[in-house]
């Protein structure tokens, strides 16, 4: 009968505890998935369509800029219209990029379509044809064209009452924009869209999103930021080289000059020694005017000569301190840019490593809980519980 009863306990006894010990493992298994898949708030579905389709335009954007753009330097007569359209293409192409890649979703959708619509806006006033002349219109039409596009993309993906909140933005940021500001950085327009929307500043949300989502944000940025380097050096350089006072006609007349002289050289080489001899006695006596003439032509040729010379290689010297300047600079931002991606990398993850490690501790602790103290108190409760059993027969057969 003690024995049946003494199974029997221990039967019960061990169910609890097992029952206690697959709680526990499964609880912590439970927190752990949660810390490591959840170290943040993950942007949601519509944020992440909105970051989708505003870094997708990018493409469509940068195809309309350039086709118009190269279509006037190629056949734009006067300099100052093709180094304008240059420096435009470089400002309108490098404001997009950085407006896509902002780590809001919708502040990025926000600036991408204020820079259309304002693009649209400065082509329709009269200021732009100081710097475009006949060609304000090709530009007009490509930026409304882009801006109807990528407004039709953004009703799409925003609920109608921030759409309509964006065109009011929008509309009043363009009644208050500098008519000639073609070429230069804007203000801070998000700041101005969270007070349009009645934000605070420290009541913004900067969630970048989980892990794999932070991750696919700066691998956007760092293949972004090199393509548009590398576009953004050649154009400056082309703008450069258009800006240099050593135009075509003058290097035209100076080939033309070497080729006359080099004519007249080889003339007079192909001249006998007596010919040469009886041509100069009578240029000594009749021709002595016509010698002095060409002495001051060659002084003058000589002169004209050096200051071309002098012209070439100060252009040459200008060009090249201006290209280590513009490498320099490009080379400072990149550095500047991976830095800037290295510690917002650093800023994410060592916060979910911290948890991950903290889980990693508690689960431990929990399974070396489970592994020696559960079979310690286990043998204890046994222990005691033959000693009862052993004391009571003993009880009862004294």
């Amino acid at each position: 009968m003690d024995m049946t009863r003494s199974s029997q306990f221990i039967a019960l006894v061990s169910k609890t505890l097992a029952t206690l010990i697959l709680t526990c493992v499964m609880s912590s298994c439970s927190l752990f998935d949660v810390q490591i898949e959840n170290p943040s708030v993950p942007l949601t579905d519509n944020q992440m369509t909105m970051r989708t389709v505003t870094r997708g335009f990018l493409p469509t954007y940068f195809e309309g800029i350039e086709s118009v753009s190269d279509n006037i330097i190629d056949s734009a007569p006067e300099k100052s219209q093709r180094v304008a359209t240059l420096y435009w293409k470089i400002y309108t192409e490098n404001t997009a990029v950085s407006a896509a890649l902002r780590t809001d979703p919708e502040a990025a959708l926000v600036d991408f379509a204020l820079l259309t619509a304002q693009q649209k806006h400065l082509f329709q006033t009269p200021v732009a044809e100081k710097h475009f002349g006949a060609y304000t219109a090709d530009i007009a039409v490509a930026m409304t064209h882009l801006n109807g596009e990528f407004e039709d993309i953004a009703k799409a993906v925003m609920n109608p009452d921030t759409y309509q909140k964006m065109q009011g933005f929008i509309q009043a940021q363009i009644a208050n924009q500098d008519g000639h500001n073609f070429f230069e950085k804007r203000g801070d327009v998000i700041r101005a869209w969270y007070a349009w929307n009645g934000v605070a500043l420290d009541k913004i949300s900067g969630n970048p999103g989980s892990l794999p989502q932070t991750m696919a944000d700066l691998t956007d940025q760092i293949n972004w930021g090199s393509q548009q380097a590398g576009k953004t050096l050649e154009w400056k350089l082309q703008a450069l080289s258009e800006k240099s006072s050593l135009d075509d006609s003058k290097i035209a007349h100076l080939l033309e000059s070497l080729e006359r002289t080099s004519e007249q050289v080889a003339r007079l080489t192909d001249l006998t020694p007596d010919d040469v001899s009886k041509l100069s006695e009578a240029m000594v006596v009749q021709l002595q005017p016509l010698v002095d003439g060409l002495e001051q032509q060659i002084v003058l040729f000589q002169g004209a000569i050096g200051q071309e010379r002098q012209a070439l290689t100060a252009a040459i010297n200008d060009q090249r301190i201006a290209l280590g300047y513009m490498v320099d600079e490009q080379r400072n931002l990149a550095v500047a840019d991976l830095k800037t991606l290295a510690e917002e990398l650093v800023a994410q993850v060592i916060p979910q490593m911290r948890s991950m490690i903290v889980i990693v501790l508690i689960a431990l602790l929990v399974f070396i809980l489970v592994l020696f103290a559960v079979p310690f108190y286990l043998g204890f409760l046994i222990g005691r519980y033959r000693t009862q059993a052993a004391n009571s027969a003993v009880s009862k057969n004294g």
